[in-house]
């Protein structure tokens, strides 16, 4: 809420606020987007309470409040092996079920892109996001190619991306007015 504050204080002319990543898991405070532990905790996407003792919620409707939207920064697709989501539903992930291993959520798995689905969307109506912005900080190819056998080359690709959109145009459904901004890697 300092941020905020010195914003509104400032009268500087912003139109959103954002809160990039650093804002979830359970590895202690993440004082920032620039703590080291960030991506340690990729899909572990619960509001981290060491770092927003009372949720991200305040800092949204202290924005609405300054007449600014806000934006939350997610990587549905990426998550650390260990994190609550990938030990309940290793299926639901491509790649080395390894300690501290990067995984990619299989969108092309109904049941994983119906959990993506809810997860992002019980985000913007819990934290008040007007901005979405997806990032994804993984090549996905590599993990692609491990799944596939070799009569079915390029199906698991094909089934995430038809995942992708299908995950995409449900947001859409469910909130018309949303932005959602995406990127990968800062622009990779």
């Amino acid at each position: 809420l300092a941020r905020l504050q010195n914003i509104e204080k400032e009268k500087l002319p912003l139109d959103y606020y954002w809160i990039d990543a650093g804002w979830y898991g359970k590895a202690g405070p993440n004082m920032d987007e620039f703590s080291p532990q960030w991506g340690s905790q990729a899909g572990d996407w619960s509001v981290n309470r060491d770092t927003f003792p009372n949720g991200i919620k305040d800092i949204s409707d202290t924005a609405h409040a300054q007449g600014k939207k806000f934006l939350l920064w997610v990587e549905p697709e990426r998550a650390v092996y260990g994190t609550p989501v990938t030990l309940e539903h290793p299926e639901w992930f491509l790649g080395k079920k390894t300690n501290k291993a990067s995984l990619l959520l299989n969108l092309g798995n109904p049941q994983a892109r119906a959990w993506c689905t809810d997860l992002v969307a019980d985000l913007i109506i819990e934290q008040g996001l007007d901005c979405y912005r997806q990032d994804f900080n993984i090549s996905p190819l590599p993990f692609w190619q491990a799944n596939d056998t070799s009569n079915r080359v390029g199906m698991t690709e094909i089934r995430y991306v038809e995942g992708l959109y299908s995950f995409l145009d449900e947001l859409r459904r469910r909130f018309p007015n949303l932005l959602i901004d995406n990127c990968a890697g800062g622009g990779r």
